[in-house]
């Protein structure tokens, strides 16, 4: 398939697959960031509970 001159709008075929490849990259961002966090806060809980971190200081 050619590709279409700048300014033309993608063909539908082509913009349903443009927003399936978005969409898994996007998911795939959502659930490694996600999984982060988590971390994170379970690293911030830890240090809260061993009196590492100062008084006042919330794990989220």
């Amino acid at each position: 398939m050619r590709p279409l001159p700048l300014g033309d709008p993608p063909r539908p075929c082509e913009a349903e697959a443009i927003i399936e490849e978005e969409a898994g990259v996007e998911g795939t961002l959502a659930t490694s960031l996600t999984g982060k966090i988590n971390r994170m806060r379970r690293i911030a809980e830890d240090l809260l509970a061993s009196g590492e971190l100062p008084e006042g200081s919330r794990p989220h």
